[in-house]
């Protein structure tokens, strides 16, 4: 890594900057199973019967997302913020 840095610097802080930002749409949280419907495709199979749709383990379920309520934004908000302060902290402590 430190070799990386010294020579491709530019180069490797964006490739860390975007392993971060596509991680976000990786761990985002504010989404919802959906069940699927009869003529959508679940794992390679198309669904043709509400039997089928009802056999269809949720887990398998395309998550959709959803706008999160105030109080959800806070919450996370407010975790963000309290990882940044121990981070900082510990950070601040080592030195």
């Amino acid at each position: 890594m430190r070799r990386l840095l010294a020579n491709y610097r530019q180069a490797t802080l964006g490739f860390l900057l975007g392993l971060l930002f596509g991680a976000i749409f990786g761990l985002w949280p504010f989404t919802t199973p959906t069940a699927p419907e009869v003529g959508d495709v679940v794992r390679g199979v198309e669904v043709t019967t509400s039997d089928m749709v009802k056999a269809i383990d949720p887990q398998y379920y395309r998550r959709v997302p959803f706008i999160p309520s105030v109080w959800q934004v806070g919450v996370g908000a407010t975790l963000a913020l309290t990882g940044f302060g121990v981070s900082w902290g510990i950070s601040r402590a080592g030195t």
